[in-house]
């Protein structure tokens, strides 16, 4: 099959390797003037090899190789690498599992410490970032090498590795607002995963419309992609965002047809859940109580989050919502106390009674931010 990602500009010409060993020399206690005289390394030739591979060029880079202890590139294993990166890439963002599976390979690329070993390391940073491991945790255990591979971020990197860099970098500065990178001409081949990070960023800033034009972009992205199983997850945000400007009809219909599909194709029970939860928070905002109540009441089992929507339904319905009540008192058994903990705290907030003790503890609970919206505004 086909490669979709390339390495042949770092094979190909010299001047990655002048940025390469730029970045070393800034790095290091000596003065690119004082070094190049110790090396004996004429300041043109190390200039023009930027613009043309030649001999003197050649010699340069042998003479820096030695100095910083790297070793000579082998020409051979181009293929080798690019295998690597599209295996990763691809699985990466078609959602494959088990990326770490890569790293005992990312590990040896990087020991053997040739001038791609800042890309291998990039690469190695962003399977840690979507491990199993909290993304905060990781964050902060690697802030030392985020900051090592900033200074490749303006030359060096290339695609699809400035798009990678920039994925890390958008993740590493958590809720604080990432402006869209538009100086960096980034590849088709990775505006799915960009526009995903983007969207991710955008909504944990609170930015709702901004998110909603990055998912649509990434949306278009995925569907030429045919990456499905990203999709879903993309628009998971996209509901929490039309929900959040109150487009809640449209949340309505959308999440709809994305939960009839899970349902009847037997997803995870974690991609319905989560779908479920705004598809019930946009029956709330709309006001189609009877949509939530015919399709909760009638489930064999409720869970304690559908019991929260069911009991806000009902409220409606002085009748309707004493049945419910009691029905959840019952049951109330089959949940552990932060469960009990939720749907109480909802309890009393309908009540009424102690009106802003009741909204501050609304507003810090860990309930879905669109439905604590809806609550605060309209009950």
């Amino acid at each position: 099959m086909r490669k979709t990602y390339s390495m042949q500009p770092y094979f190909q010409d010299l001047k990655y390797m002048i940025y390469f060993y730029d970045i070393l020399i800034k790095r290091s206690n000596i003065t690119k003037e004082g070094l190049f005289k110790d090396l004996e390394i004429p300041y043109m030739s190390y200039t023009r090899a930027v613009d043309s591979d030649s001999s003197a060029g050649r010699n340069v880079i042998n003479k820096l190789n030695n100095y910083f202890n790297i070793k000579e590139l082998d020409y051979s294993r181009q293929s080798e690498y690019e295998d690597t990166l599209n295996l990763l890439l691809y699985r990466f963002y078609y959602r494959g599992d088990d990326l770490s599976e890569f790293e005992p390979v990312l590990l040896e690329y990087i020991e053997e410490n040739n001038y791609l070993r800042p890309l291998f390391l990039l690469l190695l940073l962003l399977i840690n970032l979507v491990s199993m491991k909290s993304p905060q945790v990781i964050i902060q255990e690697k802030q030392e090498l985020f900051a090592e591979l900033k200074h490749y971020k303006s030359n060096y990197f290339t695609s699809p590795f400035a798009e990678i860099f920039t994925i890390v970098e958008v993740i590493f500065s958590g809720n604080g607002i990432k402006e869209f990178d538009k100086d960096i001409p980034f590849s088709d081949n990775m505006r799915g995963l960009l526009y995903n990070v983007y969207s991710s960023n955008a909504y944990l800033s609170k930015n709702y419309d901004l998110c909603l034009y990055y998912t649509r972009e990434c949306k278009d992205y995925l569907l030429r992609d045919h990456n499905y199983k990203r999709l879903i997850l993309v628009n998971l945000t996209y509901f929490a965002c039309l929900n959040m400007i109150g487009e809640y009809a449209k949340c309505m219909r959308e999440s709809r047809y994305q939960l009839l599909y899970l349902i009847e194709s037997k997803q995870q029970y974690d991609l319905i859940y989560s779908t479920e939860i705004h598809y019930y928070t946009s029956c709330i905002g709309a006001k189609d109580y009877n949509e939530i109540i015919d399709t909760i009441s009638n489930k064999e089992e409720i869970n304690s989050s559908e019991y929260i929507f069911l009991l806000i339904a009902a409220s409606h319905n002085k009748k309707s919502y004493i049945k419910y009540l009691e029905q959840y008192k019952s049951e109330a058994y089959r949940f552990n106390d932060k469960q009990n903990d939720y749907i109480n705290l909802i309890i009393n907030y309908l009540s009424k009674k102690n009106r802003a003790i009741m909204k501050e503890k609304l507003f810090n609970s860990q309930i879905n931010i669109g439905l604590k919206d809806i609550l605060i505004k309209y009950y």
